[in-house]
This record gives structure tokens, C-alpha cells and sequence, in this order.
């Protein structure tokens, strides 16, 4: 993802806007995320439902975000499936950010199956206003 022509946040690999894959067992769900500019801040929003808080995991490397939850399925022990549309599985989503991000400074929320992460900008690229003389 691109603003004004510089790097704010992309995508590690090219993905649709909503990628469920299996791998074995394994469900692995790219959960759908937007991403917002403030003056000081990028905030990374990324839906998660039905994730506890405490199974989320955010983690920063190098120049790459990742993102990890898992949820299991509503279905109860004495119940049979007849129709599934809820998603269950793991959520995985990796970004690799710009320069003009600092790593030191990374806070992340979860409210009502919303993730965000937000990340503060260098000092150096914030906006500040210059005294004429």
C-alpha cells in the first residue's frame, strides 16, 4: 500500500482481499485489514472475530509485522453441522513497513473483534511547524 508515492505498509505477498487456505489439518485465514494515516501514526486495523485477546500474538522483525490468532468452531459436541459460513482456523497476516516507522514505538488494541495496531512515525517524518524570523 502506497501514499503519495511512498511506502507506508505492503503486503509481504500478493493476496486477494481474503485468503482461507488449508494446510493439513491447519486452516490458515488472511484476515481482511485497513490501514489509516493520523499525523503521527498508522494504524492497522484488522478484523479478527471471534479471537480471544489473550491468543493474539503481534510480533515486529526486521521490517516485517506479523500477526497471529486462532479461533475454533462454534459447533457443540451433540450437534451436527448442516451449514457453515463462520470462519474458523488461524488468522495469519504478515506486512512489511516503511522506513518512516518506529519500531520502538508499536501499541496494539482488540475491541469487539477489531485488531489495531498502531504505529507511531519517526520524529523525523512528523509534522511540525517551522518560526518564520
Amino acid at each position: 500500500m502506497t501514499n503519495q508515492g511512498r511506502s507506508v505498509v505492503r503486503r509481504t505477498e500478493a493476496e486477494p482481499s481474503l485468503d482461507v487456505t488449508d494446510h493439513g489439518s491447519a486452516r490458515i485465514v488472511s484476515p481482511l485489514a485497513d490501514v489509516l494515516e493520523t499525523s503521527d501514526a498508522y494504524l492497522v486495523m484488522l478484523d479478527m472475530p471471534g479471537v480471544a485477546k489473550d491468543g493474539i500474538s503481534v510480533t515486529m522483525e526486521g521490517e516485517s509485522l506479523t500477526v497471529r490468532g486462532s479461533t475454533e468452531t462454534v459447533q457443540k459436541e451433540e450437534t451436527e453441522l448442516v451449514f457453515s459460513e463462520i470462519r474458523s482456523g488461524t488468522y495469519l497476516r504478515q506486512f512489511t513497513l516503511g522506513r518512516d516507522v518506529d519500531r520502538e514505538n508499536i501499541d496494539a488494541t482488540y475491541e469487539q473483534g477489531v485488531l489495531t495496531v498502531r504505529l507511531s512515525k519517526m520524529e523525523s517524518v512528523k509534522p511540525r511547524e517551522i518560526v518564520v524570523r
